[in-house]
């Protein structure tokens, strides 16, 4: 399981994050990336720099069991490192779908001053941030093709970092940019499964 998660951590960079950025600057321009704009709050430090970290632990983590550091022996099974991998490619589908549906809107982080279209199509749909939602997923699978602390730990800081990105950084920054539109629409959206986290 460790060269399968070494090759999805790879696709995972290479598709959500490299490509992503070089067909949005071909469309729109721009690099979308937000994060380095303006003076930043604490909540946007900790959402960034904690989605930074559960990246690059991530990676360690699998280099570490390829190097053969010790697992986590209660999730060390076949079955387990399956579902871990099914869990990793639809982690890897849906944040390629939702980027995709963002269209000219896709960005990394937020610029307070800038008012991108409020996208509810395709994926949005069913939960409003399915891009967040599909690196829970990619990070939580990896974790499980490969678990040791280091992963698994990983995993845990995406979801701790994701919430205070979202309720923090992304929510009060829709509802200045969208206002009642928006707040109707998280209505009826969850936060990141389609039943959870209404507005």
């Amino acid at each position: 399981m460790v060269y399968a998660a070494l090759i999805l951590q790879a696709v995972f960079l290479l598709t959500a994050f490299v490509l992503r950025t070089v067909l949005h600057a071909r469309r729109t321009g721009s690099i979308g990336l937000r994060v380095g704009s303006g003076k930043r709050t604490p909540a946007q430090i900790l959402g960034a720099g904690g989605i930074t970290v559960a990246a690059i632990g991530s990676v360690v983590g699998v280099v570490l069991d390829l190097a053969g550091s010790s697992g986590f022996p209660p999730l060390d099974s076949v079955a387990i490192g399956l579902a871990g991998c099914l869990a990793a490619l639809l982690g890897i589908v849906v944040v390629l779908r939702g980027q995709a549906d963002m269209g000219a809107s896709w960005r990394i982080g937020v610029d307070p001053s800038e008012r991108t279209h409020l996208v509810t199509i395709g994926v949005f749909r069913w939960t409003r941030n399915p891009i967040f939602l599909g690196m829970l997923l990619f990070w939580s699978g990896i974790g499980l093709m490969t678990p040791n602390v280091v992963t698994i730990a990983s995993a845990i800081v995406a979801l701790a970092a994701i919430e205070v990105q979202i309720r923090r950084v992304e929510e009060p920054y829709l509802l200045t940019a969208h206002g009642d539109v928006y707040r109707r629409y998280a209505s009826k959206t969850g936060r990141l499964m389609p039943w959870l986290g209404r507005l």
